[in-house]
């Protein structure tokens, strides 16, 4: 049995780990985007284990037999014009583990066409698509692997790439303490085709966090520590007012820190209502604006369960010119 473990480990995750990052600027950035409402409000939590299955589509080793048969559909009303719009279904493998099927369009509308003097020339569009399959598996009695595969499809204008990444992923879960802690690598791979003639950079990113349900509460808190990679990629951002003396990070090893941290909590009201909440200090960071400060990187959903279905909704706060709406329909086939 235990061979057996070991041998599902190397050929789900030997594959991906051979594929290296390749010079030059990033691209993709749509892959980093949570359109899930419960997700985008938590800040996409590490360690919690339910039906959720757009947890396990962010964070394959979440994958559980909660999720076996779950429809999720979600969309968003975006800045500018912009639409968002996914599905996702989990199914058993026999013998296996849980599988996710997902599919993810982001349409970015029509733009117009003008030449250097800036003369109108006609109009264009852009849109790009992903399609997921993930796989969940528990090796050990506390522990899940984790891994999915990612085919991007992009075209902007008269520019298209095609490009294959992976995420891959390690659970612990402690049903006595209700703990659950995760380490994820994000985004491994590369472009097949390039826009021109270049190979750029996926948005690599690792991850760790924990979710942690209270034993006399109905309360779950999540922390994430994000780009465990990078230690400073903030600095250069000039975020607050510059009398602050903000500019610098790498003299600011506080700020520096929480801007790596995203929080959360979600309070179970009864088995209908639940109650969303999250901080991310990165997004406050570098979207403030030094006038005012609103409510930048704070967010906030609600969830309504019934019997055959659940409907969410969230809002996240990127920037005072808007606050883009969530929507989902999560249904139990």
């Amino acid at each position: 049995m235990f061979a057996k473990k070991i041998i599902f480990f190397f050929i789900i995750f030997f594959p991906f780990l051979t594929i290296g990052q390749t010079a030059g600027l990033s691209t993709y950035h749509a892959l980093q985007f949570s359109e899930s409402p419960r997700s985008i409000v938590l800040n996409n939590p590490m360690g919690i284990i339910d039906d959720d299955v757009n947890l396990g589509v962010y964070n394959p080793s979440l994958l559980n037999n909660k999720m076996h048969r779950s429809l999720s559909l979600n969309y968003v009303n975006y800045f500018s014009n912009i639409n968002i719009a996914s599905a996702s279904f989990s199914f058993p493998i026999k013998n296996f583990g849980s599988a996710v099927l997902s599919t993810k369009s982001f349409n970015y509308g029509k733009f117009i066409r003008t030449d250097f003097s800036g003369q109108e020339l006609g109009s264009f569009y852009a849109n790009e698509q992903v399609l997921i399959f993930g796989i969940g598996k528990k090796v050990f009695s506390n522990f899940n692997f984790g891994t999915s595969i990612k085919l991007f499809f992009s075209n902007l204008e008269n520019f298209s790439s095609f490009g294959l990444v992976s995420d891959l992923s390690i659970n612990y879960f402690n049903q006595n303490k209700n703990l659950g802690i995760s380490f994820l690598a994000r985004n491994i791979g590369r472009q097949i085709s390039y826009y021109h003639k270049k190979n750029e950079m996926m948005p690599f990113e690792l991850i760790m966090g924990f979710s942690k349900k209270l034993a006399h509460l109905p309360l779950t808190f999540s922390v994430n520590y994000n780009n465990l990679e990078k230690w400073d990629f903030l600095n250069g951002y000039n975020i607050m007012n510059e009398n602050e003396n903000l500019g610098n990070l790498n003299n600011n090893f506080t700020k520096t820190f929480f801007s790596h941290i995203s929080t959360s909590a979600e309070l179970k009201l009864g088995k209908v209502l639940d109650l969303r909440c999250g901080y991310n200090a990165r997004k406050r960071y570098e979207l403030t604006s030094p006038e005012l400060l609103g409510m930048v990187g704070f967010s906030w959903g609600i969830g309504l369960n019934f019997s055959k279905f659940k409907i969410n909704y969230g809002r996240s706060t990127f920037h005072l010119a808007g606050s883009p709406n969530y929507f989902s329909l999560h249904i139990n086939i």
